[in-house]
């Protein structure tokens, strides 16, 4: 996803792409108004880990706090449970092979030895998805209930920090903004998310402001806000076997001192973004939570 050693934009040209990210981030927050209500309203009544996750994200609640005041009846949330749980014995079932290779060209498919190598291929595949570092399964079960409850789930595949392999990050929708083209395919997102001081240092190194270093040395579990910033890479050169070279550009961003501190790309898209059901020119999911939200406040009520 990114280099440490990349050199990054420096003086007025890196301060004008870093705003222009941000201002891009804060419209795309601002259009969002309605989605966190309806997925607040969701998240109280059958996931309530995610309560406040939307609409305070901007304020740091308190770990272990208790968030399940609006629930009366956990019929909802078990409901929830057993939809992620059939997705995942349907869709991927964790002690089968649920998909494999395969050439284009019929033609191939006769060939022994081409048979062969996707077969292989296909083995070492799941072997790195399945592997203890990657952590699939858990994360993607979190997909599924993502899913079943706002109608819209992320996950993001990346490259196993220190050392080689796959990792999986289900990535909550409070966090995340989508951007489709024009035949309805999500090529842009944006991730606004928090990290601790001494996190951001692990992971961006001296590209961190200066403020975040200061503070790593003395307070280094306090939190600040970043983006990353996927999309497709309009000044792409093929040519080339380094960042330039790729399909989808990536950026991330430090609000604090409006500094890139890492840039970077991806040959495919990272973010598996899935959409349950989607109503006209609209980017995010509609999820079957929403059609049972009256009867869930119903039996609350009652």
């Amino acid at each position: 996803g990114f280099d440490k050693t990349l050199p990054l934009p420096k003086g007025s040209e890196a301060d004008e792409e870093a705003g222009e990210l941000i201002r891009e981030w804060g419209y795309l927050f601002g259009f969002r108004g309605n989605w966190n209500t309806h997925w607040t309203e969701i998240a109280q009544r059958i996931y309530p880990m995610h309560a406040y996750l939307f609409q305070n994200f901007s304020q740091l609640t308190q770990q272990g706090d208790k968030r399940n005041f609006q629930v009366y009846d956990s019929t909802g949330i078990v409901a929830l449970q057993r939809f992620g749980a059939i997705l995942d014995s349907l869709l991927t079932p964790r002690n089968q092979t649920w998909h494999s290779l395969r050439p284009d060209d019929d033609m191939l498919n006769r060939d022994k030895a081409t048979r062969i190598w996707f077969e292989q291929a296909n083995n070492i595949l799941f072997k790195e998805r399945y592997a203890p570092g990657a952590n699939f399964a858990s994360q993607n079960q979190l997909q599924y209930k993502s899913l079943g409850a706002y109608g819209t789930g992320a996950l993001l595949i990346d490259d196993l920090a220190g050392t080689k392999g796959l990792r999986y990050r289900n990535i909550h929708l409070g966090e995340v903004y989508l951007q489709e083209n024009h035949q309805g395919i999500i090529d842009s997102v944006c991730r606004h998310f928090m990290m601790t001081a001494r996190q951001a240092m692990d992971k961006f190194g001296d590209n961190c402001p200066d403020g975040i270093k200061q503070v790593a040395e003395n307070f280094p579990e306090r939190q600040f806000f970043f983006l990353h910033w996927v999309k497709p890479n309009n000044e792409r050169e093929p040519e080339r076997k380094d960042f330039k070279g790729m399909e989808f550009s990536s950026h991330y961003i430090s609000i604090e001192g409006s500094k890139i501190v890492a840039r970077g790309g991806y040959r495919t898209f990272p973010y598996a973004i899935s959409r349950y059901e989607q109503a006209p020119n609209e980017a995010y999911g509609r999820s079957p939570a929403m059609d049972v939200l009256p009867a869930i406040k119903t039996l609350n009520e009652q």
